[in-house]
């Protein structure tokens, strides 16, 4: 480990195809993106996450700030920034896309940078997180948050914030206390743990299979 171990190529186009298998056919992968999809969507439309106090109190917040820096702004400065966020008529009934391919094209170019910029740094990051993080802020850019969902769409995104925190530190947890167990228990632990894993994983994506077809 002291010494550099290159990564062949052939190793890496092979994860590359997986990667790319498993966000096009995988269900699991298909929810993830409609959970993000859903929360930066322009419009309206049936919420997943329902709101709380926290979420009140942010979109509270920076209504308050936006109706103060509105009231110092000249009226013609306010128009002329609200016309280009003026979007054509487009019937409810119409099925449309989620956004835009002007913002589609801003989160793969700005995800993208990020990515490569922190890859290449060395640093270790969630590509999921970033490439979520910068839909919410182009969403939040493109006005696709009204005042009526704000608060369904903060809630999602301290919900999904909490989420990954939450289960970092149980994976902290959780991690450090398997390995004494299996230092201590030896094969016999590693043993019953490739058991009890094998079980957990049969009945979670038997219940999320489940889920899905509901």
């Amino acid at each position: 480990l002291s010494a550099e171990m290159p990564t062949p190529v052939s190793l890496l186009l092979v994860s590359a195809v997986v990667m790319i298998l498993t966000l096009w056919f995988s269900n699991k992968a298909r929810y993830v993106t409609k959970t993000e999809i859903n929360l930066a969507r322009s419009g309206e439309g049936e919420e997943r996450f329902p709101p709380n106090f926290i979420s009140r109190y942010i979109v509270t917040l920076f209504l308050r700030v936006l109706n103060t820096v509105n009231a110092m702004l000249p009226w013609g400065i306010r128009n002329k920034v609200s016309q280009r966020f003026a979007r054509p008529g487009i019937s409810p009934l119409q099925n449309t896309a989620a956004f835009d391919k002007v913002r589609a094209s801003v989160n793969l170019m700005v995800a993208s940078i990020l990515i490569a910029v922190a890859t290449s740094m060395q640093l270790p990051l969630s590509t999921t997180y970033v490439t979520f993080m910068v839909a919410m802020g182009t969403a939040l850019a493109d006005r696709a948050w009204g005042a009526g969902s704000a608060v369904y769409r903060v809630a999602g995104v301290l919900n999904v914030i909490g989420g990954w925190i939450f289960t970092a530190f149980c994976a902290f947890i959780a991690a450090a206390t398997l390995a004494c167990l299996i230092h201590l228990g030896g094969v016999v632990v590693m043993v019953l743990f490739l058991i009890i894993t094998t079980m957990v994983l049969v009945k979670h994506n038997r219940g999320f299979f489940q889920t899905i077809r509901k």
